[in-house]
């Protein structure tokens, strides 16, 4: 059986199709802020590397940076050729996202509850965002505890000897570590991302 690649994966999940005149770019922007919003049950079920380039994306999108193409895009939208000025203007500006999205949240104080006053610390910043918990690829993993605390010969023993390394959240996906377990760590205060 033959890998999907990730805009294949993402448009059966999400129904979506490219609009007439719509770019790569375009999208491929679209497609990520769709995927933002999908249920926690259809994010686990995607591949690792679907997971990863819209984590990407959304982290682009929030800088309002260019967002990173997906896999066989070519396959669905064509590449643009000799755009001109005029194709430009028309395309309509990209609207902000609805929320932070999937990426580390900003520091401030969420729209719509005032900061505490009084408060004499202010509260750390989370590594995770949303019920999922998505963590930004780039993101170095570092070990909490000093010994290993699962149970020898597990996999999760396997997992966690890896981050020792200096890991970043990418590089433990690509050595085989699924997220929910990276997810776990973080929770149980096993491990700190960021």
């Amino acid at each position: 059986m033959a890998k999907k690649t990730v805009i294949a994966e993402l448009q059966e999940i999400l129904k979506l199709t490219p609009k007439a005149k719509e770019t790569q770019n375009a999208f491929a922007e679209r497609v990520a802020r769709k995927a933002n919003d999908m249920h926690n049950d259809d994010w686990e079920g995607l591949a690792q590397d679907t997971q990863l380039w819209v984590n990407a994306a959304l982290a682009a999108i929030e800088a309002k940076k260019a967002v990173p193409l997906p896999t066989g895009i070519d396959a669905v939208v064509p590449a643009a050729e000799d755009a001109t000025d005029e194709d430009e203007a028309e395309e309509a500006p990209a609207k902000p996202a609805k929320r932070p999205g999937r990426a580390v949240p900003a520091k401030a104080a969420p729209k719509g509850k005032p900061a505490q006053k009084g408060s004499k610390k202010a509260p750390e910043p989370r590594t995770h965002a949303g019920r999922a918990g998505r963590f930004n690829p780039e993101a170095k993993i570092k070990v909490l505890t000093e010994g290993n605390p699962y149970r020898k010969g597990s996999k999760s023993d396997g997992w966690f000897e890896q981050y020792k390394n200096d890991f970043t959240v990418k590089q433990a996906v690509e050595a085989g570590t699924p997220l929910r377990h990276l997810r776990w760590a973080v929770d149980n205060d096993y491990l700190k991302i960021g």
